[in-house]
């Protein structure tokens, strides 16, 4: 089961912001497939939700 978070997502119809889930693992996961130091550095702050 994959890590959910939620994430403030903007809502053209309203002009608002609502809540939605968000895969961290698959993000993260999605990242690393890429290669490279940015690319785990960037997997990593997905993972910890901050810097």
């Amino acid at each position: 089961m994959p890590a959910l978070r939620s994430v403030l997502a903007d809502v053209a119809e309203t002009g608002g912001f609502r809540r939605v889930a968000y895969d961290t693992r698959g993000a993260a996961a999605a990242f690393r497939a890429l290669g490279g130091v940015f690319a785990e550095l960037v997997a990593r702050r997905i993972e910890r939700g901050s810097d």
